[in-house]
C-alpha cells in the first residue's frame, strides 16, 4: 500500500521514464513519507505511539510508527535518546554538510524527500548527548519532523495533530538531518534490540 500511495505522488517524467525510476533507497524514502502520512490528524499526545496502550503520536512515535511499518522493524526497536537514534542508524546516516546547520543557512533545497529532521535548540538540555556543538554553543533537539517535500515537514505538532508545516514555520536554531542508505534498511533490521527509555523531546515553552 505505501508503494501504490508514494508511486502516485512521483513527478510525470520519474513515473513513465524507466530512468528516471527511484532507486532502493530512494523508494524506501517514498514509503517511509506515504506510511506517516496515514496518520495525518493523529492527536499529539506525549510518548504517543499510535497504540491502544500509548494512544495518539508524539513527534517520536510518528517517525517509529511510519518508518517500521515499510522495515517490519517494532517501534519499540528504536532508541528514545536522539544520540543513540542517530548512532544506530536506523532512521538513516547524517547528511554530510547538513549534520548541525545554522537556521539561516538551511534552505530546502538541500533537503530531499524522506529526510529525518531534528530542530535543535542552544543550550537545550535534555538528558542525552547533544547533536552538535558549534563555537562551545551547545545544540540539542527539542523536536523531531519528516522532510516530506515543497518544503514542507510533517510533524506530530505539540498541542495539536500530525500535521505539515513550512519548514521555517517551526521554532529551531539549527538543524541536524539524517538520510536512509542502500544499507541502513536490510542492515539495521538485523540489529540486537535497543533498550527503550524515556523520551527526552518535548516543547519549548513558548509552545
Amino acid at each position: 500500500m505505501w508503494t501504490l500511495l508514494a508511486l502516485l505522488s512521483l513527478p510525470a517524467a520519474m513515473a513513465t521514464d524507466p530512468a528516471a525510476a527511484p532507486t532502493a533507497p530512494e523508494q524506501i524514502a517514498l514509503d517511509f513519507v506515504a506510511a506517516a502520512q496515514t496518520w495525518t490528524g493523529t492527536p499529539y499526545l506525549w510518548e504517543g505511539r499510535g497504540t491502544q496502550r500509548l494512544p495518539g503520536m508524539d513527534c517520536l512515535g510518528l517517525l517509529f510508527r511510519a518508518h517500521g511499518a515499510v522495515t517490519s522493524t517494532p517501534w519499540h526497536h528504536y532508541a528514545v535518546n536522539p544520540s543513540e537514534l542517530v548512532a544506530s542508524g536506523r532512521l538513516g546516516r547524517p547528511v554530510p554538510g547538513l549534520e548541525g546547520i545554522r537556521r539561516d543557512a538551511v534552505t530546502s533545497a538541500s533537503l530531499v524527500t524522506g529526510d529525518v529532521l531534528y530542530f535543535l535548540l542552544a543550550e537545550y538540555e535534555i538528558p542525552d548527548a547533544p547533536l552538535w556543538i558549534e563555537d562551545g554553543v551547545r545544540y540539542w533537539p527539542w523536536h523531531t519532523g519528516l522532510y516530506v517535500g515543497g518544503g514542507s515537514v510533517l510533524q506530530a505538532e505539540p498541542g495539536s495533530t500530525v500535521r505539515a508545516r513550512g519548514l521555517h514555520e517551526i521554532s529551531f536554531d539549527a538543524l541536524y538531518v539524517t538520510r536512509l542508505s542502500s544499507a541502513a534498511p536490510e542492515e539495521l533490521r538485523k540489529t540486537p534490540c535497543c533498550t527503550p527509555s524515556p523520551s527526552p523531546t518535548t516543547a519549548p515553552s513558548a509552545n
